[in-house]
């Protein structure tokens, strides 16, 4: 349960410090690998990495994920793989000064050590605001869950399970809609594949 409440304050700050730029454009992975620290990366180095500005793939993590729209990768040294990505449309988000705007992708994206689901399950009961909306689904071959949890802005959420990692997908909060964010979780589930 500890990766649910690190991912959502990750997501605030990073909006609320202005990261994000409407003028801003993705680079492609080789060029974002060659700027980062190595000595962040706790399981994984930016070498593992490859794809291009729509797929992320790492051969240490055991994914390859396809984006409809071009990814952000932003280096976290305390994250599992050392990488936290943002993906999806673009969306209008806070910023500290309210005289200015800025956009960002809707969701976001973090790696988690695998769990079975039946393990997952029960903390998620007893950590999220909002247990009665935990469900467990097959999305292709892929075990999944969704769940909501609550706050000032309501957090969608969708948990992946890996061999070697679980992937979690969150919304950004109040952006978007519940139907837009499962929506498109699901289909970008349909666009990913174990790599051993």
């Amino acid at each position: 349960m500890k990766k649910l409440f690190f991912i959502i304050p990750i997501i605030t700050l990073l909006a609320l410090t202005g990261c994000f730029n409407k003028n801003a454009q993705p680079k492609p992975l080789e060029e974002n690998a060659s700027t980062t620290d190595q000595s962040a990366f706790a399981t994984t180095t930016p070498n593992d990495f490859y794809g291009d500005a729509k797929i992320f793939g790492s051969k240490k993590l055991g994914w390859e994920i396809k984006f409809n729209e071009p990814y952000n990768k932003i280096d976290c040294p305390d994250c599992i793989g050392g990488v936290h990505l943002l993906f999806g449309p673009l969306k209008p988000e806070p910023t500290p000064d309210a005289t200015t705007s800025a956009e960002a992708p809707a969701y976001a994206l973090d790696f988690a050590q695998a769990d079975s689901v039946n393990n997952e399950i029960a903390i998620l009961k007893a950590n999220v605001t909002m247990p009665g909306t935990i469900t467990q689904k097959k999305i292709g071959n892929f075990d999944v869950l969704t769940w909501k949890d609550g706050g000032e802005c309501e957090n969608r959420m969708l948990e992946v399970f890996g061999a070697k990692y679980n992937l979690i997908m969150s919304s950004l909060g109040c952006s978007t809609t519940e139907k837009d964010d499962f929506n498109y979780f699901e289909n970008t589930v349909k666009s990913i594949k174990k790599l051993n």
